[in-house]
């Protein structure tokens, strides 16, 4: 008599497929629960959007930035009402984030600008972000400026501009029809950018200035 041969593989497929089941749940909740395990990178920037209550936002760019770590992303984000620059890095627990800085772009401006710090070991990065909403403007100027007193008249303050930075228009990011920056320097001096005040100045097709804005939102990061 002919025997049926016994089906052993699906029920194998089963158990394997329930197994994985849980262990996807089970990750999901160490995810929603103790923020961590992360498996992309993306997971931690929507955890930073919950963290600082931005709302749903969209990625406008991505920059990598082995100058601090390796691993490290910074990603600019925006919606309607927010400008969102925020970062992640991969360690031993997963993909975990960084706040960063929040621009409110609620109420109407000419430009939204702000800027976040990283210091980490032996480098520092600075970013300055923000939002164009005046379409006359097509050149921005950023400018690092620091306070110096007089050696001989301490009451005496003369204002020196430090560093200064052109954006065309050309290296701005388009989403939604709204206009975005994200200007990227590093440096190796442990004195970068200490005390300097910055500020952000649109001009338009003629070079006339159209907004000028002290940046007064930022962030400012420092690991070990």
């Amino acid at each position: 008599m002919k025997q049926t041969k016994r089906q052993v593989l699906p029920s194998r497929r089963r158990r394997t497929l329930r197994r994985l089941l849980i262990a996807a749940a089970a990750l999901c909740l160490v995810n929603r629960i103790f923020l961590i395990g992360l498996l992309f990178p993306i997971q931690a920037i929507r955890q930073n959007e919950e963290r600082t209550g931005t709302g749903r936002t969209t990625v406008i760019c991505r920059d990598w930035a082995p100058e601090l770590q390796w691993s490290r992303l910074t990603y600019l984000m925006g919606n309607e009402h927010v400008t969102f620059l925020t970062g992640t890095y991969l360690s031993y627990l997963g993909w975990l984030g960084d706040s960063g800085a929040v621009l409110d772009c609620s109420e109407e401006a000419a430009l939204h600008c702000g800027l976040w710090s990283i210091n980490q070991g032996d480098g520092k990065v600075l970013y300055v972000f923000g939002r164009i909403d005046d379409p006359a403007i097509v050149r921005l100027k950023i400018q690092g400026r620091q306070t110096v007193f007089s050696e001989e008249q301490t009451d005496q303050v003369a204002e020196e501009t430090y560093q200064e930075w052109t954006l065309e228009q050309e290296k701005w990011m388009e989403k939604d029809g709204r206009r975005y920056f994200l200007m990227k320097t590093v440096s190796y001096e442990k004195s970068s950018w200490s005390g300097q005040d910055f500020s952000v100045t649109g001009y338009n097709k003629y070079d006339e200035m159209v907004a000028e804005e002290k940046i007064e939102e930022g962030a400012f990061t420092s690991f070990v």
